[in-house]
């Protein structure tokens, strides 16, 4: 599409809604006279509506919202503003405005409940701070923190959430840290619109100062959609990497997802190291049992032999696999990596981190097959839904069949949980030996990784 045929404004429609549907003649009184944009509906990119727009998975949704993104902005031409409307769940607003993030022009157009229309353009100025008067109710600068910490983000308006509904999920999954908030009791209407894009631009400056080294936010949102897009603009992807996005459910919040890269791939990476001046591991013969367990039409199994850390980051970032698979020498959660000479290099559970953490996935498994490794499963569940680690030490061959009967397991469309009990049952493991850690939010027992009919 030429310059000259793409447009200077774009409706996006979040359609998925059965129930009091919106489209866009709740946008058309309110464009410029004589314009008529393309409108893309976010029903034209993925099958799944509900009758209130609230999905039980959200991550086919987040991959139509980007589809949806990724045709609207063939059609935008340059400072093209985007109208955004249209009924789903908070969680579908906010990613939408997490990926459009600060740069797009956007004006927001909601429906309230009560009939009236608002009209919300994010590039409406803000008064200067001195001369404004608060919108929302914020807490104060937290300590500044160094070390590894998870942010709870809790933004509302009119439908205040309760402080203590979020501290009660930290009790059950230890997530997150800390919380700060940016609370409203009036509206979030015309009027008001500039300081509230301000204000919340604001918070998030405030974590980044009082939180250099955070790696996690996690978003708690309730009122109107118009907010929920806010809140994630001002969270955008530019700024953080890693948004953990949470709705209520069945009266507790429940993380819908998180915005780090999905991988979409059906491969499994086989990681090896096993230095020479320790003992030898018959990684070849693991390497090959697992290949010979997927069925080949439907996996890509990519192995990497001899690993150096330094090849850590990217191999995991070139393949983007749906597991991590590591085998090789462990201690306390320390791994044996390989240096030039062959001899072996120990690598601290912080220097692993700290390699996914810069590879930038989101594997769905990953699979620590060295002895001693349980130190790592909690740490590494920044990066994938479950990890699976060792306890104790572990035989070369009872590693070797552990593997085999896992990825059989999961190859044939069972769940993880069932996988990991088979694998355990073969050689006889218990709870002490190895252990499945699963994130908050994640049943590992729903959790397929390939499904039978792949």
């Amino acid at each position: 599409m030429s310059n000259e045929t793409r447009s200077a404004h774009v409706i996006l429609l979040l359609d998925l809604a059965d129930e009091n549907p919106v489209d866009e003649t709740l946008i058309s009184p309110h464009l410029p006279p004589g314009v008529s944009p393309p409108v893309l509906r976010l029903s034209e990119f993925t099958p799944r509506r509900t009758p209130r727009g609230t999905p039980a998975n959200w991550h086919p949704i987040v991959a139509a919202i980007d589809r949806m993104l990724q045709a609207a902005r063939r059609q935008a031409s340059a400072g093209c503003r985007y109208w955004v409307a249209g009924r789903t769940g908070l969680p579908g607003f906010a990613y939408l405005g997490y990926r459009l993030g600060k740069q797009a022009i956007v004006t927001l157009v909601n429906q309230r409940s009560t009939g009236e229309i608002d009209v919300l353009a994010l590039d409406t100025p803000a008064r200067p701070s001195a001369q404004r008067r608060p919108y929302f109710q914020r807490t104060g600068r937290p300590r500044t923190v160094t070390s590894h910490f998870a942010i709870g983000l809790m933004i509302s308006a009119q439908k205040l959430i309760s402080p203590e509904q979020i501290t009660a999920q930290a009790a059950k999954t230890g997530l997150p840290t800390h919380c700060v908030e940016a609370q409203a009791e009036a509206p979030l209407a015309e009027e008001i619109i500039g300081t509230a894009v301000a204000e919340l631009d604001e918070q998030v400056a405030d974590i980044n100062a009082a939180y250099p080294n955070q790696r996690i936010v996690h978003l708690f949102v309730a009122g109107p959609p118009t907010l929920a897009f806010m809140a994630g603009r001002a969270l955008n992807q530019q700024v953080f990497s890693d948004v953990r996005v949470y709705e209520r459910r069945d009266q507790q919040y429940q993380i819908a997802f998180d915005t780090r890269p999905q991988c979409d791939q059906r491969t499994i990476l086989f990681l090896a190291a096993n230095p020479s001046n320790l003992r030898q591991l018959d990684q070849e013969k693991e390497a090959e049992e697992i290949e010979k367990a997927l069925p080949h039409k439907s996996f890509d199994f990519v192995a990497r032999h001899a690993l150096r850390l330094t090849d850590l980051r990217k191999a995991i970032r070139d393949s983007c696999p749906i597991v991590v698979h590591f085998t090789g020498h462990g201690k306390d959660g320390h791994l044996a990596f390989e240096r030039e000479d062959g001899t072996g290099d120990v690598v601290t559970p912080k220097e692993i981190d700290t390699i996914f953490d810069q590879a930038g996935v989101a594997p769905a498994v990953i699979v620590v097959s060295a002895c001693l490794s349980a130190p790592l499963a909690a740490p590494l569940l920044d990066y994938a839904d479950c990890v699976i680690a060792m306890r104790t030490t572990i035989t070369d061959a009872d590693a070797i069949q552990f593997a085999t009967v896992l990825y059989t397991s999961l190859s044939e469309g069972e769940s993880i949980q069932v996988a990991f009990d088979d694998a355990k049952r073969a050689i006889r493991l218990v709870e002490t030996d190895v252990e499945i850690v699963v994130r908050p939010g994640v049943d590992a027992r729903q959790l397929q990784i390939f499904r039978s009919n792949d």
